[in-house]
Parts: structure tokens; C-alpha cells; sequence
């Protein structure tokens, strides 16, 4: 039920603080967000703002997609195949579309390509001449005509009609449908021709070939400088990844292993392996506990000999030992804790016993009342 208030005709609703705020800065050429900057060309935003808005939206993007929620709501599961629910989706692409068909349309106005914006179109086209090699539109003049008949993207079949490119069946979940036919039947859902591998929705082939590009691909931007992940930004020094892509990945492993953990905690199996069920009172099973154990043996091994042999403490390497030592004095200190030690802080307490009768006389808070009790 509505409040009367918000149906009534003499209410005026008027804009809040943030949006007269926004107004005012738009209004003096500023950026709409920080009004710091002037915004950039086309946008209600400086280039800062925008970078930070981006940076948001992945990790929002990242965290929905580990819990598996709709991108758009956040709070609906996706449909079968989609990244959204099915209300998001229909919003989203009809948006998109009103998106590029206004874009289309002022660029056609300006006399530039209706793709790129950036050349004059091709003569009797709508794009210039690189956008339609890019797209697979041969040029009419020097190649057979284009064929009107065209065949599914997804399974194949022949259609009919241009511009379609996919089949009325595979029209309803062009992302999904064949993958799943594959998956149903047991063969690999990239190319369809083997058996996947066990556990695996790919063959063995293609697997190999999907690492090796994956590899080389790495490879080629690390030799350049640049972000694999990305392809834009530098690296940082002595890592693989810049700096805005670490912190991203190591969240989605984080909130990855965190789930998969979850559900094998459940299962009753091995957090670390789940193929065998978990100890007593702990949460991994014989052999992962003994392999963890020693190659974190094996770890702080090689790294106290390495700084034993610079002159350095074995445990945090910062500063000298103390003389006839292998630790510095802070981190002797800290063992020495009982907190550290996993004795919690409990209050002091004093109980006087005769030695010569083994009398208990009372357990006392102080030292003052058991010199109290000694004389009385």
C-alpha cells in the first residue's frame, strides 16, 4: 500500500542533496562525482573517477559471479546459460540496443561509419571498408555477391533469411544450447569430435592446445611489459600481473577456494584434495596433513639456511641475531608471549600450601592478602 503522501497531486517531489550537488558541478564544468577535474569529452566524469567506477564494477562482477547471483540485481540466480536473471537480461539487452542504434544513427547523420566512427563509409554501405573485412563482408565489386543463405553459429543448420545467425532452436539459448547437447553425450563441448577428459569438459587435444595458447599468450605480454590479464596496464615490478588485476585475482581465488572449501566441509571430505574423507577434529585428511606439514618443513628449512648464512634471523630475516642466538631480540620477545605461546590471558592468582603438613589455606588475588593470611 502506498503512502498518501507520494500519490497526492499537491506533492512536488524534489531532487535530493547528492543529485542538486551532481547538477551543480555538471553546471560549472565539473566532474559530476568529485568535482575536482573537468569531466571527460562526451562523459559526467573525470578520467579518475571513471577508472575507479570500473575498478568497482569488476570487483562487484567478480564477487557475484564466485556466489553465483545475477550481475544486474545481485540477488536473483542467473537463467541456464545467461550471466543474469531472466528480467535483468531482457532490461540489458534491450538497453544495449537503444544504446547502438542511437550511436548508429548519430554517426550516420555525421557521414562517418556506422561501426567505427573514425573513416567515411564504404560507397552504398554503412561501414567503411576495414569494419566489413573485419566483420567477413566481402567486397561485392571483386568477389561473388554475398549469399543470402547463412548457417546456424551455434549447431550448424542451414537458415535462411539475412541477418540471422542463429536457428529458431538455438535462438532461445545461443550460449548454451549445443554445449549442453555435448555435455549430455559425453563429448567435448569446443570442438564435439572426442570424448572429454574425465572430470573435464574438454578432450585431451584440446586441452593442450587451449594451454599452449594460453601460455604463449602469457609469455608474448610479459615479454612486452604488459598485463597478460588485462592487455593494457604495465606490469608491476617482479610480478606478472599490474596492479589493479593482483588484487582482483587473488580476491576471486580467495572467495573460490573459500566456497569450495565450504562445500567439501559439508560433504565431510578433505578441504585440500576432496577425494578422501577429513581427520577428527580437523579439516583435511592423513596425507594432505603430512604433506602440508612437510613441505612447510622443507620451506622454513631452506629459508633459515639461507638466513643463518647471511648473518640475519631465522625467523623474520630483518635483524642480526643476538649474540650466541639464531633470533633477534623482538622475535625472541614475541615467543616468549603468551599469546604468541596460545596460553590465554588469564588473572594472576596465589594459593598458600604448608610444606611440612601439605595444608591448603586458600587460593588469594594478591600478594598483599597472602602476606595477610602468612601472619594471621
Amino acid at each position: 500500500m502506498c503512502c498518501p503522501a507520494e500519490t497526492s497531486p499537491n506533492i512536488v517531489k524534489t531532487p535530493g542533496l547528492a543529485a542538486r550537488k551532481r547538477k551543480a558541478r555538471l553546471a560549472a564544468g565539473l566532474c559530476g562525482s568529485c568535482g575536482k577535474r573537468a569531466p571527460e569529452e562526451g562523459r559526467t566524469c573525470c578520467r579518475p573517477c571513471l577508472d575507479n567506477r570500473s575498478r568497482q564494477q569488476r570487483r562487484r562482477r567478480v564477487r557475484l559471479s564466485v556466489k553465483r547471483l545475477c550481475l544486474g540485481c545481485g540477488s536473483a540466480p542467473p537463467a541456464p546459460g545467461r550471466r543474469r536473471c531472466k528480467s535483468c537480461g531482457d532490461a540489458f539487452i534491450e538497453r544495449t540496443t537503444d544504446n547502438r542504434r542511437a550511436r548508429h544513427a548519430r554517426r550516420r547523420a555525421l557521414g562517418l561509419c556506422q561501426t567505427c566512427g573514425g573513416r567515411p563509409p564504404e560507397d552504398g554501405r554503412l561501414s567503411c571498408r576495414p569494419c566489413l573485412d573485419k566483420r567477413g563482408r566481402p567486397d561485392p565489386k571483386t568477389i561473388v555477391p554475398y549469399d543470402k543463405r547463412r548457417f546456424c553459429q551455434n549447431c550448424g543448420s542451414l537458415i535462411r533469411g539475412r541477418g540471422l545467425r542463429l536457428c529458431p532452436q538455438c535462438s532461445e539459448d545461443p550460449r548454451s544450447a549445443l554445449r549442453e547437447r555435448r555435455l549430455a553425450v559425453g563429448l567435448c563441448t569446443l570442438c564435439g569430435a572426442n570424448r572429454a577428459a574425465r572430470g573435464r569438459q574438454y578432450c585431451r587435444s584440446c586441452l593442450d592446445k587451449v594451454a599452449a595458447e594460453q601460455r604463449a599468450h602469457v609469455a608474448r605480454h610479459i615479454a612486452s611489459g604488459i598485463c597478460p590479464r588485462c592487455t593494457r596496464e604495465p606490469l608491476m615490478p617482479g610480478a606478472s600481473l599490474c596492479a589493479s588485476c593482483a588484487p582482483r585475482i587473488r580476491t576471486w581465488g580467495r572467495l573460490a577456494y573459500r566456497r569450495k572449501a565450504a562445500e567439501r566441509r559439508e560433504q565431510g571430505l578433505c578441504t585440500r584434495c576432496g577425494k578422501r574423507p577429513a581427520l577428527p577434529d580437523v579439516q583435511t585428511c592423513a596425507g594432505c596433513r603430512e604433506y602440508t606439514r612437510t613441505a612447510a618443513l622443507a620451506v622454513w628449512n631452506r629459508r633459515s639456511t639461507e638466513r643463518k648464512a647471511a648473518g640475519l634471523c631465522v625467523r623474520c630475516g630483518q635483524r642480526p641475531p643476538e649474540r650466541g642466538t639464531l633470533e633477534c631480540a623482538p622475535c625472541k620477545d614475541r615467543q616468549r608471549m603468551t599469546a604468541c605461546r596460545g596460553i590465554l590471558p588469564l588473572p594472576t592468582q596465589y594459593t598458600v600450601i604448608e610444606r611440612a603438613t601439605g595444608t591448603d589455606h586458600g587460593t588469594w588475588d594478591s600478594v598483599a592478602e597472602v602476606a595477610a593470611a602468612l601472619a594471621y
